[in-house]
């Protein structure tokens, strides 16, 4: 909230009003949250294809997933492609697992492994990186050397059961989130649920199996509507992108279930409170190092941050207009964000669905860092 506290005596408080104006304007923006600048770092919209090598001239197909490690890579899920690949900080992409072009559910070493639509992807206390392998319903694993096995789920079979990890069953899995204990959090998508696998059993976490709706509750006793993307804070909490519900809500660790953010069934592009902003799927979520939410707004081609107070603020793009641009705020172009993360940083990595583009957001400085003396 702007405040001006400057003692000016009467007879010296000779201004127009233009100049008064765009002293608070500039005082607001000097408190405010810095713009964010998004660049291309690899793949662009005319070149949904498989091309490793240096950054600028990698392609991807419809990737839907991005994670960042602690020593600066990037790693993809290429959904389009069949693979997971990694962007490393010398900016050259690798694909690490899988066969591009080539579908399927078989386990195996890098090249040998086949995944059928990745999704989501996130990275465990060990260095594993978890993958969401939509197409295949099941949950599966990548280690360090780039060996590939299934976690839990069957490869082909799509339903839902419970228990024991390799008889359950997932429809269509989309988001990944991994605790400090190893506990594996998964947005079951058609399912409407989010369920966790521990010590090699899978159960619901919260929702009811095939129950659609925006129902606030604990554990089963609440209701989801697509969720999508899935992130977890360092106390243990969830938070799910609610896609088909158009919302942002949290599970605690007791699973109560809560909206923080957006009205149910209710798109639109409102910033503001929590309590009026609106949003048009959303499906990437991530948290930043400050504790805000980054939200990949799909629908609405822009990315979105939720507070710590509460607040829902867009970074980047333009609400309903999809484009392919580099630029600052609402001068870059995006065309369904999808997967978001944080690096190790602060920086925001992308993943563009439709621009089959892998984006970098950061922060850059305000023009005004001071507050503007009132021309007299």
């Amino acid at each position: 909230m702007f405040r001006w506290r400057a003692s000016v005596p009467k007879q010296r408080r000779k201004t127009t009003l233009g100049a008064a104006i765009a002293a608070i304007l500039l005082t607001v923006a000097a408190e405010g949250a810095s713009p964010m600048r998004i660049d291309t770092v690899a793949g662009n919209p005319a070149d949904a294809n498989h091309r490793d090598g240096n950054a600028r001239v990698a392609s991807f197909s419809h990737p839907t997933g991005v994670v960042a490690d602690t020593i600066g890579n990037i790693y993809v899920a290429d959904s389009g492609n069949h693979v997971i690949r990694m962007l490393t900080p010398t900016a050259e992409v690798r694909t690490l697992a899988g066969e591009p072009g080539a579908p399927g559910g078989s386990d195996g070493q890098g090249s040998a492994a086949r995944f059928r639509n990745p999704s989501g992807i996130a990275l465990d206390r060990n260095g594993d990186l978890l993958v969401a392998d939509s197409g295949n319903c099941n949950i599966r694993r990548i280690s360090p050397s780039g060996f590939v096995t299934t976690v839990a789920g069957t490869a082909g079979i799509c339903g839902f059961d419970e228990g024991d990890a390799g008889r359950a069953q997932f429809a269509h899995p989309t988001g990944l989130a991994v605790d400090l204990n190893g506990d594996i959090f998964v947005a079951d998508r058609s399912n409407h649920l989010i369920r966790r696998i521990r010590d090699g059993l899978v159960t619901t976490y919260a929702g009811t199996p095939l129950e659609v709706g925006s129902r606030d509750g604990r554990g089963i006793g609440a209701r989801f509507y697509l969720p999508f993307g899935i992130a977890i804070d360092a106390l243990g909490d969830l938070y799910a992108a609610d896609s088909g519900n158009h919302l942002i809500r949290k599970i605690t660790k007791d699973r109560e279930v809560t909206t923080i953010c957006g009205i149910p069934e209710t798109l639109g592009t409102n910033d503001g409170e929590c309590s009026v902003a609106r949003m048009n799927r959303p499906s990437g979520i991530a948290i930043h190092p400050d504790g805000s939410l980054l939200i990949a707004d799909s629908n609405n081609h822009t990315i979105r941050r939720v507070s710590v107070d509460g607040r829902m603020e867009t970074l980047a793009g333009l609400a309903s207009m999809n484009g392919f641009m580099d630029g600052v705020q609402n001068n870059a172009r995006m065309y369904y964000p999808f997967g978001i993360t944080s690096g190790p940083d602060g920086s925001v990595w992308i993943v563009e669905l439709i621009n089959h583009a892998l984006r970098r957001g950061t922060e850059v400085e305000s023009v005004v860092r001071r507050r503007p003396a009132l021309r007299r």
